[in-house]
């Protein structure tokens, strides 16, 4: 079913939730509609987007986005969310901790998980720091969340956001 209710492809969504449908099998307009639920910036113009389906979404760089004339903070945004999706999951606003709602800046993008020890890398975001290590192990070196190449390895501890998650959890338990 499509964002209209009808028939997609001889699949039935009583739903019509594109949620139900694989990512890899999304159309376009799955694609767009997925872009608007994860709340871009108002500027942002879903027809840079007309040819994307969801295996070409999947393998989006920021290069990629930029090309298409996507801000960088909404190509950060979007590749943060790819990176749930290719993990199969659908990031819910709703991830809750003892009944709290958690906030996004303490999980990791990689495992999806409260971050013991935050550290950030040269592509500008924030890891678990056994999640990027083991990234890095088994794949390439690249940002999980551009696909591009890392310029370098370093890892930054990011000890702030680690003291405010460990006040998080301590006051949530």
């Amino acid at each position: 079913v499509d964002f209209h209710g009808e028939e997609r492809s001889g699949r039935q969504d009583p739903g019509g939730m594109f949620q139900s449908i694989p990512v890899s099998e999304w159309s376009s307009q799955e694609v767009k509609a997925w872009c608007r639920s994860i709340e871009l910036d108002d500027s942002f113009n879903d027809a840079v987007l007309d040819d994307l389906n969801g295996t070409k979404l999947l393998a989006l760089s920021k290069d990629d986005l930029e090309k298409r004339g996507v801000k960088t903070a909404d190509s950060l945004k979007i590749l943060e969310q790819i990176q749930w999706l290719r993990h199969g999951n659908f990031k819910s606003r709703t991830i809750e901790f003892c009944g709290e709602e958690i906030p996004e800046e303490f999980l990791c993008p990689i495992t999806h998980e409260i971050m013991d020890n935050p550290v950030s890398l040269s592509d500008g975001f924030i890891y678990d720091e056994m999640a990027i290590k083991e990234w890095l192990l088994t794949r390439k070196q690249t940002s999980p969340m551009t696909n591009l190449e890392l310029p370098d390895l370093k890892m930054v501890p990011c000890d702030q956001l680690k003291i405010r998650i460990q006040q998080y959890v301590k006051h949530s338990l």
